[in-house]
């Protein structure tokens, strides 16, 4: 090989290596400064051998809380908990490898995420409590109660991810999971590029509607860390075959449901998923909320609420049909 190549390879080379040093300099100051904006609220429950993550209040009946893909407690400490824990027992739980729970292994699929939960909320002595699942939440949130029928109170799925959907996933959410070439890049560029993406990944979840400024609350950030940024990649690649085959049983599901849905939603398709939910699932009760998009939350809290106080109401009803 001639001088000059050999040459041009090795500051190729250097060159390479001094890239993936400053994508891990910037990493890091991204994660210092997702963690400082962004702080442990609560306390860990241990769960199967991982600790999770959760937040309390309140007294009463209980209500437990899942979010979505890319998100954490706060983003309903930001929105509907403290309403909800003035007349119930309320939790909100960060999903194995979001926010500060920790992932272990082999939790990637709604069906293992919700034996997780239901492990921490047995710690917790929780039992019967209102399930309330937003986009992938929704999927964990009807795994749980079609593995644990007689200990769920009712449901409430909002905007959730239920179905296989047309298009696929994204093959970049497969990456991080790569030998060698995944753990190189989510530890080094995978956060900075992110963070430049995310505010037009951000108005589509809201989209028709504006960005709120609320949504300063939600801990996006701490999802851009490389663990969790790794952990909520493996939750999206994974979900289609998941819900393909947990969909099969949404029928034998007899808990009463409360669906919400913003017919705008852009992230999880009514038709391709609350509407085909409502359609399956025999004690479904749907709301519609037109001209919304995916952040319901954010956007139309009080609707969530009502959702959310329907549920109790028609899980009282059903206990005293049952006595």
């Amino acid at each position: 090989m001639p001088e000059w190549r050999l040459r041009f390879l090795r500051s190729l080379f250097v060159a390479g290596v001094f890239v993936l040093i400053g994508g891990w300099i910037v990493t890091r100051w991204l994660v210092h400064q997702a963690e400082q904006e962004f702080p442990v609220l609560g306390e860990f429950v241990e769960a199967d051998g991982i600790d999770l993550h959760y937040v309390e209040k309140g007294s009463g009946a209980p209500v437990v809380l899942l979010h979505g893909v890319f998100g954490g407690v706060q983003d309903y400490v930001a929105t509907v908990f403290d309403s909800l824990a003035a007349e119930s027992r309320t939790i909100a739980i960060d999903r194995p490898g979001s926010g500060y729970s920790e992932r272990g292994p082999e939790v990637g699929t709604p069906a293992a995420q919700a034996r997780r939960i239901h492990a921490a909320l047995g710690q917790l002595e929780i039992t019967n409590p209102v399930l309330v699942g937003f986009s992938w939440g929704g999927a964990t949130a009807l795994a749980y109660a079609d593995q644990f029928p007689e200990d769920v109170a009712a449901l409430v799925v909002i905007n959730g991810a239920t179905h296989e959907w047309p298009g696929g996933t994204s093959f970049i959410y497969r990456v991080p999971s790569l030998p060698v070439i995944g753990p190189l890049v989510t530890h080094t560029w995978f956060a900075p590029l992110t963070s430049l993406i995310a505010p037009t990944r951000i108005e589509r979840a809201f989209d028709p509607l504006p960005v709120t400024e609320h949504f300063r609350h939600s801990p996006l950030a701490l999802s851009f860390r490389p663990h969790s940024f790794a952990a909520n990649c493996e939750d999206l690649w994974i979900l289609e075959d998941c819900l393909r085959e947990q969909s099969q049983r949404y029928s034998s599901i007899q808990v009463p449901t409360q669906i919400v849905v913003a017919e705008g939603d852009q992230v999880a398709g009514p038709k391709f998923h609350s509407h085909r939910l409502h359609e399956e699932l025999p004690n479904s009760e749907l709301t519609t909320v037109p001209n919304a998009g995916h952040q319901l939350l954010y956007t139309h809290p009080e609707v969530v609420l009502a959702a959310i106080g329907r549920a109790f109401r028609e899980a009282a009803k059903a206990r005293g049909a049952a006595d």
